[in-house]
């Protein structure tokens, strides 16, 4: 009982003794808090704000032929992969640029939202929201090039196949109209049936690629809305830095305030031996 009673009366005497070292170098402890603070808070007003933006980019698509020659809007393809875009946007945009120095703006990443097939992702961090905007028009430029290239080749190539029908049935038609109607034999009458089924069957492809023709069947790669900014830069975050800064500074402080009375009791036991 008697050594517990000594042990609590020993850690109250060491308590004791700590708060008074620290009362007795309030000053030090204010002063390297305030020090380091000050610090912070100077290089935190003197570094150059990032704004950050944000666009969500669709990509492009296109309706597909459709055997069944109906207006069926989820007969779609998209232009690209969404997943491999990202991939290639990041090494052209992202990884090509990482050595460039004193970037004014720069694309921050590129990614492919979580569930999604047809969206990405992409962010950029500047100086202001006008040149971080301008960073993330690029990328949405550099994308609608390379996939208007695409609709125009498949446009193209419909456009052929359709020329071609319509060529091929005006040839079947003329066929039709060498026969001598008023003495058909039965060869030359199953004939004529194969050549007017057949003459249906090429009008209905021709219609559905007429269909496909339509301005409204091809959908360039676009931002869906606007490109989003911020009316507040995002870095430095300096409510966060002089924060950290005062902590890290009253840490340390207290750490040099012991450590100095640690040196000072070591130096009086050398003067007293």
């Amino acid at each position: 009982m008697e050594q517990s009673k000594r042990y609590i009366e020993e850690d109250e005497i060491d308590l004791r003794e700590l708060w008074q070292t620290i009362v007795k170098r309030k000053k030090l402890i204010f002063l390297v808090t305030a020090v380091i603070t000050i610090v912070a808070i100077v290089w935190a007003l003197t570094r150059t704000p990032m704004y950050e933006v944000r666009a969500l980019v669709e990509i492009g698509s296109y309706k597909m032929y459709n055997n069944n020659n109906n207006n069926n809007n989820n007969n779609k393809a998209i232009l690209d992969n969404a997943s491999q875009l990202a991939k290639k946007l990041n090494i052209l945009f992202i990884d090509m640029n990482k050595n460039t120095k004193d970037k004014l703006a720069s694309i921050e990443s590129i990614k492919v939202p979580k569930g999604s097939k047809n969206f990405i992702e992409i962010k950029s961090l500047a100086t202001s929201n006008d040149l971080a905007s301008k960073e993330i028009q690029k990328i949405v430029e550099y994308i609608q090039t390379k996939h208007l290239e695409t609709l125009t080749i498949l446009q193209k190539e419909r456009d052929n196949k359709y020329k071609t029908i319509t060529k091929q049935i005006e040839n079947n038609i003329k066929n039709v109209d060498n026969f001598n109607k008023n003495n058909l034999s039965a060869i030359d009458m199953i004939e004529l049936l194969r050549i007017k089924e057949k003459i249906d069957t090429m009008t209905l492809e021709q219609n559905n690629i007429k269909n496909l023709l339509a301005p409204h069947n091809y959908k360039n790669t676009q931002v869906i809305g606007e490109i989003i900014t911020n009316d507040y830069p995002v870095k430095p975050k300096k409510k966060l830095i002089v924060v950290v800064a005062f902590v890290t500074g009253f840490i340390l402080s207290i750490f040099l305030v012991f450590f100095l009375e640690f040196i000072g009791k070591n130096e009086d036991k050398e003067e007293v031996k």
